[in-house]
C-alpha cells in the first residue's frame, strides 16, 4: 500500500496503520487511524481504532510521526477485524482436538497473517508445546488476563458455554 505525504498534494488521505505496543496508551498491539496531508511534516494525529480486545476503551490521540505511520499501513478490514491486536497476549479459544467435539483450549498467540482477498485472517497460536495456525473468528477468541491463562478456568469445556 503506498500512500504519499508531505509533498505538494493539499488532498488529505486516511489511512490505518498498525502499532506496537504502548504507542496509542495500550498494553498489546493496536490498530490507529491518521489523516496525512502536506500540512503535517512534523507529526501526524494518530487515533486509537475501537476493534478487537480494545473495542471498549475510550478515544485516545497522540502525534506520531508520519513516516512511521506510513511503514505501518494496513487495509481498513484488518484494522475493523482487529486480529492483529492479540499478538503476545493470552488467549481462549473454540478449536476442535482430535476425536473430541469443540472445546475451549488456551494459548498464547505468536503471530498473524491477513489475507486480503478474502478479508479473513489467522492467528498463529502456541497451545503448550504445540503451535497451530488459526482461522480468525472474533466470536471465537477471548483475551484473558494471565492470572485467568495460568488458571484455565475454562479448559476442556465444551463450546458454546
Amino acid at each position: 500500500m503506498r500512500v504519499k505525504y508531505g509533498g505538494s498534494s493539499p488532498t488529505p488521505s486516511t489511512v490505518l496503520a498498525y502499532f506496537k505496543p504502548h504507542t496509542l496508551d495500550t498494553s498489546g498491539y493496536v490498530y490507529g487511524s491518521a489523516v496525512l496531508s502536506a500540512m503535517e511534516a512534523n507529526g501526524v494525529s494518530v487515533t486509537r481504532v475501537s476493534s478487537g480486545r480494545w473495542a471498549s476503551l475510550d478515544a485516545f490521540e497522540c502525534q506520531r510521526d508520519p513516516v512511521e505511520v506510513v511503514q505501518r499501513l494496513v487495509s481498513k478490514e484488518e484494522a475493523l477485524s482487529g486480529i492483529g491486536i492479540y499478538v503476545g497476549s493470552c488467549v481462549c479459544v473454540a478449536r476442535v482436538p482430535a476425536n473430541s467435539p469443540k472445546a475451549w483450549d488456551y494459548g498464547v498467540v505468536t503471530g498473524y497473517t491477513w489475507f486480503q482477498d478474502r478479508l479473513k485472517g489467522e492467528l498463529y497460536v502456541c497451545f503448550g508445546d504445540e503451535s497451530t495456525s488459526w482461522p480468525f473468528n472474533p466470536t471465537e477468541v477471548q483475551d484473558v488476563a494471565v492470572p485467568s491463562y495460568g488458571l484455565r478456568p475454562c479448559s476442556g469445556s465444551q463450546w458454546p458455554m
